[in-house]
This record gives structure tokens, C-alpha cells and sequence, in this order.
């Protein structure tokens, strides 16, 4: 199958230019990784949403449920679990930079609450997917079902291992 069985993927000119460009760039990611059909692909981008924040918003804060995986375009997203007090710093655990995933993947997996935060520390833009989304999509597609879920008992990411749901 070549590229040209999942338009659009050249960049257009106009305001949808940064979400096409997002999808063109994680279409290649994923491509590298397992070579995806048509239906799946077309799967994915009926239920991925394009989301603008500001710098300074909390994706994700102590005591809530991470709801979705966020695919970082533009930006950057810290996580930390603390607070400085007497300096008034974070306690910085990991960055994610364009390109990477953001979701705070225990509680997002495990559907328990989190014990940190995840903060934009630049105007961000993301691809996002729901929790349920990708349920859905598990179920509905053997190529993300493979993909999602890779068959290892344990996912590795910033620096740790977690276990599988």
C-alpha cells in the first residue's frame, strides 16, 4: 500500500494546516511500527480530536483519571508529582516534547486516579484520543488492537516500566 491511499498528507494552506501536518507526522510513526490499511487508518482519524491549550493549563492534576493519550504536536508538557514549597518549583519527573505521547499511562490504563500533574509550559498543540475512543477502536480493528496492545507485559516509558492492563 503507498501513501497515496491516505489523503489528505501533503500540508494545505489554510487554518486545518497544523492538524494535517500532525496526522501526517504520527501516520509515519505509526507506519514505522506496523504497516497500517486503509479502514484502520480512516478508524483512527474519525476518532482523534484536535486540542489547542494555553501555556499554563493542566492537562491532569492529583486525584483525576488521565481520559485520553494526547499526541504532542506543537509545545511542551511537563509532569511532576510535587511542588517545592519553599522554592516554589516543580519537582519535574519527565518532558514531553513534539512528537511524543503525553498521558499519565498507570492511571490512564488502570482507570485509577493520579498522583500528579501534567502541566503545558507552552502553548500546546495536540492529536487526541480518548480512552474510550481507543476501546472502541481495540474492538473494532485487529491492526490498532495489535498496535495498542503489543503483546509485552509491560510498557516502558520516561524512564519507567508499567505494567500491561
Amino acid at each position: 500500500m503507498t501513501d497515496q491511499h491516505f489523503p489528505p498528507h501533503t500540508p494545505i494552506a489554510g487554518a486545518d494546516e497544523p492538524r494535517v501536518e500532525a496526522l501526517f507526522n504520527l501516520y509515519h510513526r505509526i507506519q514505522s511500527m506496523y504497516p497500517l490499511e486503509e479502514p484502520d487508518w480512516a478508524l483512527f482519524q474519525k476518532k482523534v480530536q484536535w486540542e489547542i491549550r494555553p501555556k499554563g493549563a493542566f492537562l491532569l492534576r492529583p486525584g483525576e483519571v488521565c481520559n485520553c493519550v494526547r499526541f504532542l504536536h506543537r509545545g511542551a508538557v511537563i509532569h511532576y508529582d510535587d511542588v517545592d514549597e519553599e522554592q516554589q518549583l516543580e519537582q519535574v519527573g519527565w518532558i514531553a516534547q513534539p512528537g511524543e505521547m503525553v498521558l499519565e499511562i498507570n492511571s490512564f490504563f488502570q482507570r485509577n486516579p493520579t498522583q500528579g500533574y501534567l502541566k503545558c509550559t507552552l502553548d500546546c498543540t495536540f492529536l487526541t484520543l480518548s480512552y474510550v475512543d481507543l476501546q472502541a477502536m481495540y474492538f473494532e480493528s485487529p491492526a490498532w488492537n495489535t498496535i495498542g496492545r503489543p503483546g509485552r507485559r509491560t510498557y516502558a516509558a520516561y524512564g519507567r516500566t508499567y505494567p500491561c492492563p
